[in-house]
This record gives C-alpha cells, sequence and structure tokens, in this order.
C-alpha cells in the first residue's frame, strides 16, 4: 500500500491570527535571549551570530510543521538581481541622513555607558572578525527581522488597520524593539520605510536585501566616524550634503521598485500583497 504526501497548496498560509502569535511568540523567545547576548563577556561577534536563529528558525519550523506554504506564509518571494540591487541602493543611502537624525536624537536621550561599551566592542579588529560581523549584521539579523516584522507582523497587522497603517505601525513596533530610545527616531523611519519596500514588492528578501546595506553602511560609518575623531572633525556641511544626496538616491531606488509578480510572473498570480 502507497501512502501518498500531501503537498501544501499554494493558497494554504498562515492566517493573521496565526502570524500574530508566532510573531510574539518569536518577540517573546528573543527577549529571553537577550539578556545573556548583552551580558556575554569578550567579543559579542558569537552571540551575534547566534541571535538572529531566534527569529529565523521559530517562523520556518512552525509553518512546515502546520503544513501550510511556508513561502506564502512568510512572503520569501524570489527578487531579481535589478530589484535587489534597487534594495541595496535604498538601504546604503539612507545611512549618512539616519546618522544625523540618530545624533540629534541622542543629544535628547543619551545612550547609556553600557550601550556605548557594547556598540564600540561590535567593532570588528581583524579579517576573521569583519567576517563573522557581516555574516551577522549583514545576512542573518536582517533576515531573521524580516521575517519576523514584515514576514510575520505586517501581514497580520494589514486585515484590521489597512496596508500602509500597518507598515507604520510595525515599523514603530520594529523600533521599539530595538530597545535603544537614543536611536528611536532613526529605526522608526527604516522600519516605516522597509515596510514600504514590502508593501511595493511583496517580498520579505527585498527587505532583507535593503535592511542588509542600511547596517553594513552604519556598520562602515561607526569605522569612518571612529577614524575621523582620531584624525579630527569632518565638516558639518559635508556630512549634511551626503545626507541629502543619500536621501535622494533612496528615494530614486525605491521608485524603481516592482512587484515581485511583475519581475518573475511567478506565485502569486498578482501583486503579493494583496493576497490573503
Amino acid at each position: 500500500m502507497q501512502h501518498q504526501v500531501s503537498l501544501p497548496r499554494l493558497d494554504e498560509r498562515l492566517t493573521p491570527g496565526q502570524r500574530f502569535l508566532l510573531g510574539l511568540l518569536v518577540i517573546f523567545g528573543h527577549a529571553l535571549f537577550l539578556p545573556f547576548f548583552v551580558s556575554a563577556e569578550g567579543s559579542p561577534i558569537l552571540p551575534l551570530i547566534i541571535s538572529p536563529f531566534a527569529f529565523i528558525l521559530p517562523p520556518l519550523i512552525v509553518a512546515r510543521s502546520m503544513g501550510v506554504a511556508v513561502r506564502a506564509s512568510l512572503a520569501i518571494h524570489p527578487v531579481l538581481p535589478s530589484q535587489i540591487g534597487w534594495c541595496l541602493l535604498a538601504g546604503a543611502g539612507l545611512v549618512p541622513a539616519m546618522g544625523v537624525l540618530g545624533a540629534l536624537n541622542a543629544q535628547w536621550i543619551e545612550p547609556s555607558t553600557e550601550a556605548l561599551e557594547f556598540m564600540e566592542s561590535m567593532m570588528p579588529h581583524g579579517p576573521a572578525e569583519w567576517v563573522g560581523i557581516v555574516l551577522a549584521v549583514g545576512i542573518l539579523t536582517p533576515l531573521g527581522e524580516e521575517l519576523l516584522f514584515r514576514g510575520l507582523l505586517q501581514d497580520a497587522a494589514r486585515p484590521a488597520l489597512g496596508a500602509a497603517p500597518a507598515a507604520v505601525v510595525v515599523g514603530l513596533i520594529f523600533a521599539a524593539v530595538h530597545f535603544q530610545p537614543w536611536y528611536l527616531l532613526p529605526l522608526s523611519i527604516v522600519g516605516m520605510t522597509l515596510g514600504l519596500v514590502r508593501m511595493i514588492t511583496g517580498s520579505v528578501l527585498a527587505c532583507a536585501a535593503m535592511h542588509a546595506a542600511y547596517n553594513i553602511g552604519m556598520l562602515a560609518m561607526g569605522q569612518f566616524e571612529a577614524s575621523a575623531d582620531a584624525d579630527g572633525a569632518v565638516s558639518a556641511t559635508l556630512i549634511m550634503v551626503l545626507a541629502a544626496i543619500g536621501l535622494v538616491v533612496t528615494w530614486q531606488a525605491l521608485g524603481r521598485l516592482r512587484p515581485v509578480a511583475t519581475s518573475l510572473n511567478a506565485d502569486p498570480p498578482t501583486r503579493p500583497y494583496d493576497q490573503a
């Protein structure tokens, strides 16, 4: 007697309620891990590499165990290389302006000494640490966070709030969950912009690409600021010009994004974000 394997149909997806509950589970799991992550002695690179799996594994395991279509449930739709390129450009363009906004935010709410020490410890010193930090900050963390915020929570909020309000609300949650009040304004703008990318493209992979470019750009800017502090102050005019140019680049790049269904003519057959 042969057993037939029942494959998930493309319309069998996690419901908004299931997405919401799973999102809460992931946030709770990450919150449990966070104290061990922050208190780790020595280089934080290994915890940085491990931490994103608290975001990545639960949605994949739960969706798979429920027998639903994992890609459709979590919006893991392929994106054309050209579209990935625009996402990378959009993320990199945000870096100078968010650096300026972050400096203003830090004047209103000063970061703690522990936070400053932790951020300083994240700066890589040598090729091996660079590889580890880029793997963690540039690949694993963006993918994990986008699966949670844009793959689960934004779709969970959309039926109740509408597409644009859901992107805004989840963007604010994204900022709050980072527990960095001294950087809340830039994180909010980045979160809402990533929500816009999710609305346009319908794919968390596009969001992860933009997120990765932003994270690596911020890491590079931190290295530059450290060297600039040693060599002398950087012109404020130059910083503002770079910020303005970066915003224009981001705006132009976002305008060239297209829905993945239009780009690849793949599942789902129309605008992915309009599907349940």
